[in-house]
């Protein structure tokens, strides 16, 4: 979404999921790194290993900001807890 936010937690390896099982929109990924939240309803930075290369920063997401390896990396340690994300399309 569009605004100004802070990272509020990270979490370095996790394993995302949608709503429930069977649900048209149902996900589960495994292994998803460098996950930066910046927003209470689930919208992060992090690795989408799943996205090829140059579909990387298009649309095509739940809300969350997708990255290569190396820059889901990079801002995993640059970033903070309370660094500033300014989304907008």
């Amino acid at each position: 979404p569009e605004g100004f936010y802070t990272i509020g937690f990270r979490v370095a390896n996790e394993t995302m999921e949608s709503g429930a099982i069977g649900a048209e929109e149902f996900y589960r990924l495994e292994n998803v790194l460098f996950t930066q939240y910046f927003t209470d309803r689930g919208h992060a930075l992090h690795f989408a290993w799943w996205k090829s290369p140059e579909t990387i920063g298009r649309p095509g997401s739940h809300g969350c900001l997708n990255l290569l390896l190396e820059d889901a990396e990079f801002f995993w340690n640059w970033a903070g807890i309370g660094t500033p994300v300014y989304s907008h399309y």
